[in-house]
């Protein structure tokens, strides 16, 4: 599943949500950290990250702004030797084969910055657009934070 939005609709917080709902937990695959500075290195973690994922399902797996996080594989050949452009590939791979029960979730904000071959048919089962909340949504989750806060600080002070 793919969740387009502009920056601040809550799109993370659905992914964390999705995972309580279901009772999956909710693994976060930080592109960034799968980098490395040796020859292979990327490679190996990625490999690494998603038989993790695929071991702990059922399981919800979230990539957060993915067309940052893949920006550089369009040009990955001139800039960084291939490595996103390979990084890129193992994922698309794993999208394509993976027969596990985990369940992929990517969050976007501009989906013209995404590489063309997300956008292949059967890629992302659906893409959804989260808007901004209305009014009365804000003041429903300014409520819901407001009482979570107080009912922190009662069992703070409660024995």
């Amino acid at each position: 599943m793919l969740l387009l939005s502009p920056p601040g609709c809550g799109k993370s917080q659905f992914c964390k949500a999705l995972g309580n709902e279901t009772g999956r937990p909710t693994l976060v695959l930080d592109v960034g950290a799968l980098m490395g500075s040796l020859v292979g290195q990327t490679e190996q973690r990625t490999r690494h990250a998603l038989k993790i994922a695929d071991a702990m399902a059922p399981c919800v797996l979230m990539v957060d702004e993915i067309e940052k996080a893949l920006s550089g594989a369009a040009s990955s050949g001139q800039t960084d030797s291939g490595v996103s452009s390979r990084l890129f590939g193992s994922l698309l791979t794993w999208l394509n084969d993976h027969t596990s029960d985990v369940f992929f979730v990517a969050t976007c904000n501009d989906i013209s910055k995404l590489p063309p071959e997300f956008s292949r048919a059967e890629r992302f089962d659906s893409v959804f657009f989260v808007d901004l909340p209305t009014r009365e949504q804000r003041r429903a989750i300014w409520n819901i934070c407001l009482l979570t806060r107080i009912c922190g600080l009662i069992s703070a002070i409660a024995p």
